[in-house]
Formats: C-alpha cells, structure tokens, sequence
C-alpha cells in the first residue's frame, strides 16, 4: 500500500512538473522536464543519505558504553576553510536603504495584552516558523505564527520587579531563570527552576503537542507536564551558570557556560545524550590566570543562534564562530579580526585596566545572504561614557563578497537601517527566523510613537509588534 502511495504520488508530482515546463518553456526552453526529475532525484537522494548518516549516528551513540565521552575536534574543514574578516580603522561606508537587503516587510501582531500583568520591557522574541515565543523574568509565553495566544509556559512567581528591574533570589523563584531562548523545528529548550526545591531542571518544550488548544490557566511546570518534557534534573543551583540550552537533535542537546566559569574551570561547552549524560566537554583554552580579586566586568558579549537549524557560537573574547556538530565537533566558520584593538580577556575582566580605543563585539545575527554585526568603541571607559565619546559601528558583511561595510546612517544604539519600502521604522534586526529572516520587534506604544507613515488599525500599546524583512 506505501509503495503504491508512493508511485501514485511520484507519477503526480512528474506530471505538474511537466505541465509547468511545457507552460515556461518559452521563457526558458533550456529546462527541460528531464533536468527538473533529475533535480528533484538528486535531492531526494540526499535526503537519504542525511537520513542513513543520521541513523548511524542513532546506532553508535545506542551501541556506547555507559560514561564514555568523545574527544573534541576543533580542525578546520580544509575544503570550507573560516573566512576571515579584518576590521581595520579606515573601514568603507554605505548609506544602505531596506530596499537593498529585502523586498517587502511583514508585520505581525502578537496580542499580549491578553495576558494580565505582562510587562514586555522585561521579555526577549524567539521565533520558528510556526510559533513565536516571549521570554524573560515573568516567565514564557507561547503564541502562534499570527500573534494568537496559545499558552504560558513558565509563570514565573517568588522574582521581584520594581523601579524597572527585575530581581529575584534563587532560593525562592519558582520557574524560569532568564537565560536564552532560541526555536529549531518549532521546538526549544528552557531551564526550570525550584528554589525551594534546590534543583534545576532542563526542559523540552514541542508546541504540536498542544495542537490549537487555548489554555489560558497556568499550570505549575514541572517534569513531564504539559509545558515540556524533562530532560534532565540537576540538583543544586550550580547548572544557573549556563548561558542557554540548545537542542542539537535525534536527542543530543548542549549548554553554554558563562564567561567567568569557563575561564575559571575550563569547560566551555556541553553535549549531553538522550539520557542527559555528558558525550563531550569541549574545554575553554583561554583561561583566567593570577586574577587580583574584587569584582569583574563582563565586557565582550558571547554570541549563540541557530542558522539552517545548526547551532554557532562565538564565546567571548574570542574572534572565531564555531559551527556546533554533534556530537563532538567545533567547526570554525567565521574569524572576526580586530586587529589591535581587540580586548583579551584578563584585560577586559580586570576593572582597573584601560580599555580606550578598544573594540567590544555586541550582536551578530545572520542570514543566507548577510551578517548583521554591530560593535563598540570607547563603551566601558568612564570617561568615554561622561563625555559621549563612544562609538556604536553597524556593520553589513556580504557573504558572497565577504565584502564589510559600515553603515554610516546609524549613529547610535536604537538605529536602524532608512526604511524607504514603506515609511515605518529604521530595521535593524532584533533575531532571526528559522527560515532565515531578520526581524525585529517593539511594544504597540513604541511604534505608534516612532513610526513615521505605516499604521497599523486596531494595534494595543501594550501588543507586541514584530516586522519581518523578507
């Protein structure tokens, strides 16, 4: 019954290609009904074989024995060796328009103004291709590809949020520690946190589960409830280190360690197996050494995204992007030069050391065709900061050309790229979608103030609005 499934539906498929090469043939009548099959083949057979080498590895780690753990692999691809960007003190200028970069914009809006009491000023937008997901020291909200409420994850209780700022005590929150949130295959990953209880758990949360089921009673999650499934359970709060938790597939799924305890330990990264054991500690070779004591700063920012679904990550302090393979290699992608006014680590943590003229990587986000990297000069020097002598640089890299351009348009931190496709908000993105589109986001009472000609009908200042750069 499959395979005649299969024949009937592979006969279909020929036929509309055949039908639609006969249509174009005018217009192209190099492409022929031939080629398009042979295409569609060619793929199919990929598929396959992505498929087998994913079944082996579903094989060997089931075949492991128990503890055992990889070594770590760091080499170059010598075919797809790290590109290489220098950023030197005479960079070239653009004045870049959106037209450039995208052709049309989407506006979503997301209808938290359902939800009594949300705050958006203390929320951060993950997006997949169905689900958009708000997140932050109240807790996880869950809304559909439309802006439809679809369910609280995580209502958070036992945090304090006054004067603008959010606090809270480890001992007594219940619920979700801020740490980042990013969507594959419209799933993703959280930390759950019972204070009282003294542990952490690591949950998944797989919104088909809920279908279009509106619940707007919160539950209190836990392990194997509807909010997620438990991955892993760690007692103690130590594992409130990590940065994020990421989902790596076929049951693999990682951590990030914070700047100051990979440093201080030496573990920078984590893959752990289906059953939450460690298959690979990836180690943090620049390590914190002969530290004077008092406090640090936190001054390079560590960068982690999904592109094509594949995890990257660019610790701090360090100039290379690695691409995350499970289930134990960092593959170099990128290498972000600054030359010497790059910040080393003992140098940025020490407080007392003078960081003038020094470069301080912020955001980076991605896209198939560009990256997005915006960096500082001058920001953590006192002096600097009194007197406004600081500079905020907004870079566009083209990755066919590899070619840098600042954007000499965007003079400081809330700017954006001229929106000339229809009159709304300066764009500079705020993440990027599973499908690999830029977006960035704002309250409905931010755009209604800054938005100089688009208008949207109906839109609450307290909605969430998020626009889309196709």
């Amino acid at each position: 019954m499959i395979m005649k499934y299969i024949q009937i539906t592979l006969f279909c498929s020929i036929a509309l290609l055949l039908f639609g090469t006969s249509c174009k043939s005018r217009k192209n009548p190099s492409l022929s009904a031939n080629t398009l099959i042979t295409q569609i083949q060619e793929q199919e057979d990929q598929n396959a074989l992505d498929e087998q080498e994913a079944q082996k590895m579903r094989d060997s780690l089931a075949r492991l024995p128990k503890g055992f753990q990889y070594k770590e692999v760091r080499s170059i691809d010598a075919r797809n060796p790290p590109v290489v960007f220098h950023f030197t003190d005479s960079m070239p200028q653009r004045e870049y328009r959106l037209s450039e970069i995208a052709t049309q914009l989407e506006y979503i809006v997301v209808k938290t103004s359902q939800i009594p009491s949300l705050d958006l000023s203390f929320f951060s937008v993950a997006m997949g291709n169905e689900v958009i997901v708000l997140y932050g020291i109240q807790g996880i909200e869950l809304f559909d590809i439309q802006g439809n409420y679809i369910r609280t994850i995580v209502k958070n209780t036992g945090q304090d949020i006054s004067n603008g700022i959010g606090r809270y005590s480890p001992q007594n929150l219940v619920g979700f520690p801020f740490m980042k949130i990013s969507v594959a295959d419209n799933t993703f990953l959280y930390v759950f946190l019972d204070g009282p209880a003294n542990n952490v758990s690591v949950m998944k949360v797989d919104p088909a589960r809920f279908g279009n089921e509106i619940n707007i009673q919160v539950e209190v999650p836990g392990l194997n409830l509807n909010q997620g499934t438990g991955l892993k359970q760690i007692d103690g709060l130590e594992f409130l280190s990590k940065l994020a938790c990421y989902d790596l597939g076929d049951g693999l799924w990682a951590s990030l360690e914070n700047k100051w305890n990979s440093g201080s330990k030496g573990d920078l990264l984590t893959v752990y197996g289906p059953a939450g054991d460690t298959l690979c500690q990836f180690k943090d070779y620049d390590r914190i050494v002969n530290y004077p004591g008092g406090p640090y700063r936190n001054t390079d920012h560590e960068v982690s995204y999904y592109f094509k679904k594949t995890l990257s990550y660019k610790p701090a302090h360090n100039d290379t992007l690695f691409r995350v393979i499970p289930p134990n290699r960092l593959l170099p992608a990128y290498v972000f030069d600054f030359g010497h006014r790059k910040v080393g680590l003992m140098e940025g943590l020490i407080s007392g050391n003078d960081l003038s003229e020094k470069n301080l990587s912020r955001e980076l986000f991605e896209t198939n065709r560009y990256l997005f990297y915006m960096y500082t000069r001058n920001q953590v020097v006192g002096k600097a900061l009194r007197t406004g002598n600081y500079r905020y640089f907004y870079s566009l890299i083209d990755k066919k050309s590899n070619q840098i351009y600042h954007l000499s348009n965007i003079k400081t931190a809330d700017g954006g790229i001229l929106n000339d496709l229809d009159g709304g908000l300066p764009f500079w993105p705020d993440g990027v979608n599973e499908e690999g589109i830029p977006f960035m986001w704002c309250s409905g009472l931010e755009f209604k103030k800054q938005s100089v000609s688009k208008r949207i009908n109906g839109l609450v200042d307290t909605d969430a609005v998020i626009i889309l750069a196709k």
